[in-house]
């Protein structure tokens, strides 16, 4: 009587379910990051919009105050420089938050890669330790049964090897 074998795959049915859930994470991970960065833009506009409506009011009653035409150009061109210097500093602001969030990205997808990999490799490790568990160990009767054992046989079907 030969042994059957059954091989359970009781975990076959999680699997993809982690997957999806590990899928999910990395997605959500990735949009957090830019989330983020999009807020962190908003809070630079909305603080740059209050800013410059601050500065041109105070400009506009400095300039109501001012009894000569030459008085008044000289004011506009002052904060005209201003003006050109805090566009730097805005445009500095945002591409640090840009490529912060570029940076963050990466870092995110390479951990992404970096946690694939490493269930790849254990479902890998799985499966080959569960290949070796489903090795037949057919017993030691096997051998004193000549007709069940194994040869191995040249093109023509003559014994090349036994254990004879």
């Amino acid at each position: 009587m030969s042994a059957s074998v059954i091989l359970e795959t009781g975990e076959a049915a999680k699997t993809p379910a982690s997957h999806a859930a590990s899928a999910i994470n990395d997605l959500t991970g990735l949009t957090a990051v830019w989330i983020e960065a999009v807020a962190r833009l908003a809070e630079l506009n909305n603080r740059a919009i209050h800013t410059t409506l601050a500065e041109q009011q105070a400009i506009a009653l400095q300039a109501a105050e001012e009894h000569s035409l030459l008085g008044a150009w000289r004011l506009q061109s002052s904060y005209s420089l201003a003006g050109t210097a805090k566009a730097a500093a805005y445009l500095r602001h945002v591409g640090d938050i840009l490529l912060g969030a570029y940076a963050d990205a990466v870092n995110e997808a390479e951990t992404s890669f970096n946690r694939s990999f490493m269930a790849i490799t254990g479902m890998a490790d799985n499966a080959s330790a569960r290949a070796s568990s489903a090795v037949l160990d057919l017993g030691p009767d096997l051998a004193a049964r000549p007709d069940r054992t194994a040869r191995i046989v040249n093109e023509k079907g003559d014994v090349v090897s036994s254990r004879d």
